[in-house]
């Protein structure tokens, strides 16, 4: 064990966005058929809202907790029918990843 304390400085922030493979299964079930699904989520990693996907090319994609702005994700999704992206925002919220 270490004596050396923990450098808050340095520590990597929190990033609670969700991953393409997990909002995958997040999003599975009857609700979303797959097609509709992967659209979703094409359309958040286009706009470099999940972890591990391409950078935004705008502002930043999450908060300093790592949630995600509930105006960037109905940006992303604005395409989609309103029972779509209530959907999504649901699951986003349910988790944890949406920004208050």
């Amino acid at each position: 064990m270490s004596d050396i304390p923990y450098d808050h400085t340095t520590a990597p922030k929190p990033d609670l966005r969700p991953t393409r493979l997990g909002l995958e299964a997040l999003l599975g079930g009857p609700t979303l058929t797959l097609g509709v699904r992967r659209a979703v989520i094409d359309a958040l990693e286009d706009a470099g809202l999940l972890n591990g996907g391409r950078p935004a090319d705008s502002a930043p994609a999450a908060d300093g907790s790592g949630r995600l702005s509930i105006e960037e994700v109905d940006r992303a999704i604005a395409a989609f029918d309103d029972l779509t992206r209530e959907y999504v925002k649901s699951v986003l919220s349910g988790v944890n990843a949406l920004a208050p």
